[in-house]
């Protein structure tokens, strides 16, 4: 079976005329593993192209999503800030007035089940559809389903024929992932009520690029999309987008709402505000994605060189990870473990890929940062979101590095 491929047309508007932006990093195929010096976990490369027709930034090496996500540790349960934002974005839709308080909810990308269980009530049946094969413990209360597959066709053929039509699709962290987006959109609209409402969410590319975030950098993300065309793509494939949240979430992603496209289905006035937006910096954004890229090697060549130096002065390093981008990190910068140690993450999804499963670092819980006592930690997390034990390794003299905006030591 052919694991890996390479997209020649865009993902939106079906065009040819891709500009590659180049090889950002080389990965193993599933998420939270680190490089592996032996080779004994398959990698393959993230390639970047802008489409000259639609200006949509996408990755263009594809691996198959039975393959990616059968075996990966990901659990959004386990990594704090991940919980912490389904937590309120399940609340924002719940809240939204088009959101359902009673029939039947599809989630797709379900994971390991904790948004469903958020989304579920006793009014409200949720079915949740993801190729994990981890089936979710959930209350008996929320009464979920679960359909072991990629959302497409024969899913959506599944779910009507047994369920019938839904009043609710939502594909949170999902919509950026997936590389056939017509057969998605096609799938979504055969089972989604006349009236329903599909609620998603999308990277927000400017908020990415102007924060740096390379922990956004990664295999599995395979679209960034603006509004604009995200609109004409919704309506070619006969769905409208009706809303945009941008105070949601997080800065680096926005909420958004599409219907069925029927008649009087019409866009509120954040769709056409946030295009105005995207219109007014387009020329600079473009020419920002083209730097930010083309930047990337000598990031990485900088903070090499600071970790070397670091290590060359403290002896060892320690990794921090406090949420599941800092993997990212460590692939994007180059950094490996003949700079970097050991790491430190409470998330078991990394610790369960330590010594023996092909990680190429041992991995400690953040709690025995103490005992282990590096020399100095890397902050490998953007966020900068200290923990207890960090604080603690502080406190009584620890040196602590942080990489962004620029390698330095971190103030107190």
């Amino acid at each position: 079976m052919k694991f890996c491929s390479r997209r020649k047309l865009c993902r939106l508007c079906g065009s040819r005329k891709l500009t590659g932006l180049g090889t950002l990093a080389v990965f193993p195929a599933h998420a939270g593993e680190g490089p592996d010096p032996e080779g004994t976990i398959p990698s393959w490369p993230v390639e970047w192209s802008l489409c000259e027709a639609c200006h949509h930034l996408q990755n263009t090496q594809i691996i198959q999503p039975e393959h990616l996500y059968r075996t990966s540790p990901y659990r959004s349960r386990a990594i704090p800030g991940r919980a912490a934002y389904l937590n309120r974005t399940a609340e924002i839709i719940t809240g939204l007035p088009a959101f359902p308080k009673a029939g039947k909810v599809i989630e797709v990308g379900a994971n390991d089940g904790q948004l469903l269980e958020l989304l579920g009530t006793r009014e409200r049946q949720v079915i949740g559809v993801d190729p994990s094969p981890v089936l979710p413990q959930l209350p008996e209360a929320a009464k979920p389903l679960w359909l072991d597959d990629v959302f497409e066709a024969k899913a959506a053929a599944s779910i009507r024929r047994q369920h019938g039509m839904v009043d609710a699709i939502v594909a949170i962290g999902t919509f950026s992932r997936i590389d056939n987006l017509h057969a998605f959109l096609a799938a979504t609209r055969y089972v989604l009520k006349e009236g329903g409402v599909f609620v998603f969410d999308i990277p927000n590319l400017a908020s990415l690029v102007a924060h740096n975030r390379l922990d956004w950098v990664s295999h599995e993300i395979l679209s960034f999309p603006t509004i604009g065309i995200l609109q004409q793509f919704f309506d070619q494939n006969l769905m409208r987008l009706v809303q945009v949240l941008p105070e949601a979430g997080t800065p680096d992603n926005l909420l958004c709402v599409a219907r069925r496209k029927e008649a009087g289905t019409e866009a509120e006035t954040s769709v056409q505000a946030a295009i105005q937006q995207e219109q007014q910096r387009q020329g600079k954004e473009l020419q920002s994605i083209t730097e930010w890229v083309t930047r990337l090697p000598t990031q990485g060549e900088r903070a090499r060189a600071f970790l070397a130096a670091a290590r060359e002065k403290h002896g060892t390093l320690g990794g921090i990870g406090l949420d599941h981008g800092s993997w990212n990190v460590l692939h994007v910068l180059g950094i490996t473990p003949a700079l970097v140690d050991v790491l430190f993450d409470d998330n078991p999804a990394i610790q369960a890929g330590g010594p023996g499963s092909g990680l190429a670092w041992p991995v400690h819980r953040l709690g025995d940062l103490a005992k282990h006592k590096p020399g100095a930690v890397v902050l490998l997390n953007q966020d900068l979101k200290l923990d207890p034990a960090l604080n603690a390794y502080r406190e009584k003299g620890g040196k602590v590095i942080a990489l962004f905006p620029e390698p330095a030591y971190a103030g107190k």
